[in-house]
């Protein structure tokens, strides 16, 4: 999987069958392409810079998902099924 810029999120779909969602990440608009999009690509739409210190650890919710899984969390690992207008929240902790 392509690491997403600043804008956008990539998915393992072959070109031409990408579609591109509008998203809320922190409340900014993103726009992903695709049918899923992952915990580490959500991180890294609301932190350019994440990942880049081991002690940081972040948690995402998400709400307006799919109907059969319209809210939660995320864990390093977890992908969902991206719905327009659903919202991520991105918060990060350092631990000590």
């Amino acid at each position: 999987m392509n690491t997403p810029d600043n804008n956008q999120s990539t998915s393992s779909e072959a070109p031409g069958q990408t579609k591109e969602v509008e998203i809320f990440v922190n409340s900014r608009s993103k726009t992903a392409t695709g049918k899923e999009i992952s915990y580490t690509d959500v991180v890294k739409l609301a932190f350019a810079d994440a990942f880049q210190n081991p002690n940081t650890v972040y948690t995402v919710t998400y709400t307006y998902g799919e109907a059969n899984k319209p809210g939660g969390s995320m864990v390093d690992g977890d992908t969902v099924k991206l719905k327009k207008g659903m919202h991520f929240n991105v918060a990060f902790t350092t631990r000590s």
